[in-house]
């Protein structure tokens, strides 16, 4: 999964979390258990 992230936040505890928050989302909505999501930060953008 790739995603955005904004400027001057701390990338790795946002990754994390966003990570954490996709896979319980996840299992939640197919009662399945997910092994493995790889989430990848493609783009810094600003805020105006």
């Amino acid at each position: 999964m790739e995603v955005s992230v904004y400027y001057g936040l701390n990338v790795i505890k946002e990754l994390k979390e966003f990570k954490a928050k996709c896979i319980k989302e996840i299992e939640k909505l197919t009662t399945m258990n997910v092994q493995k999501i790889t989430v990848i930060a493609k783009s810094i953008e600003i805020r105006n």
